[in-house]
């Protein structure tokens, strides 16, 4: 009885497909042969496994004593590696935030008793982009290193987006008349991720004029800016006509690990409330009841803003006056 060929792929098992064959001598008229099995020397991938049957007797009535049986090995026995593929999964993640677990799906399936140990690992980094997703140190425990298996792996990536921020910005008070002073404000939040601020400054605009740049500082746990005591007087035609206008924060600097957007609100521009008070004599006298001659001095204050006043300078008027005095 000799072992036949056989060639499968690795199950962790020592069973063989093959089957035995009588290659000497015959079976007597009546008698059966049993259900000669083989089995492979290891379990292992490999191209020369020594191939044994596992005796057995023979169908003859007499629990095979009639019968002599030699088993002949051959050392042909193949066994190929399993073929699985292990494809990660996609990943992302807010800058600042704690990495997600690293999964992975299995194509195939692992012979039994088999079992993965280690894990998945990722390129280093830490800012906004997109790193590869790379097996790592996953393997299979297959009691031969792995080689049991044509592992096939399938990547993917772990894509880091910007974290967002939260902005403000006002302007107080509001409405205000032209010329007066305000005070802007901005406010941008959080204030830092792993230590990095989302922007360093902020430019404050009314419709396209610039009013004044201001640096962030830490406050209540936010950035915070401000201008104070600002004259909305216009340098740019056009842009502090009375009426609603824009007020624009214009953040500065920008950390590209940060989703910032420039933030608005409106301001009320009423018209300057100019007033003239005449400040000058309100009655004049001539010198005598026979001249004919007076001086006046004339003067005004004008005043164009809570904040400022402008006064005419005295003007002196010399009068004339003909004709007999009643």
């Amino acid at each position: 009885m000799t072992a036949g060929a056989s060639d499968k792929v690795y199950d962790g098992l020592l069973t063989s497909p093959g089957v035995p064959t009588i290659t000497s001598g015959t079976l007597a008229a009546g008698d059966t042969a049993p259900a000669w099995v083989e089995t492979y020397d290891s379990k292992n991938v490999g191209t020369t496994h020594v191939m044994t049957v596992t005796p057995a007797p023979v169908n003859d009535g007499n629990g095979g004593a009639n019968y002599t049986v030699t088993y002949n090995t051959i050392a042909t026995g193949v066994i190929t590696a399993r073929p699985i593929t292990v494809t990660a999964g996609a990943k992302t993640k807010v800058y600042g935030a704690d990495d997600p677990e690293l999964t992975y799906t299995v194509t195939g399936s692992l012979a039994n008793g088999d079992s993965w140990s280690g894990a998945l690992t990722r390129a280093a980094g830490e800012n906004v982009g997109t790193y590869a997703i790379q097996r790592g140190t996953l393997a299979v425990n297959d009691g031969n290193g792995g080689n049991n298996y044509t592992l096939t792996y399938v990547g993917a990536n772990l894509t880091i987006t910007k974290a967002p921020t939260t902005a403000t910005v006002n302007v107080l008070p509001n409405p205000q008349q032209y010329s007066d002073k305000v005070n802007f404000r901005a406010s941008l939040t959080p204030a830092a991720i792993n230590g990095t601020a989302p922007a360093t400054g902020v430019t404050f605009k009314v419709s396209s004029q610039v009013m004044g740049t201001a640096s962030f500082s830490v406050s209540n746990g936010m950035l915070q800016a401000s201008l104070s005591n600002v004259a909305l007087l216009e340098t740019v035609v056009g842009q502090m006509a009375p009426g609603s206008r824009t007020v624009t924060a214009e953040f500065t600097d920008v950390n590209p690990n940060f989703s910032v957007t420039d933030n608005t609100t409106t301001l009320t521009i009423n018209k300057e409330d100019a007033r003239a008070t005449y400040t000058g004599a309100l009655f004049v006298g001539t010198a005598s009841a026979t001249s004919g001659r007076a001086i006046v001095t004339l003067a005004a204050t004008i005043q164009i803003s809570r904040q400022l006043r402008l006064l005419i300078r005295p003007m002196t008027l010399s009068l004339e006056i003909s004709g007999t005095p009643r």
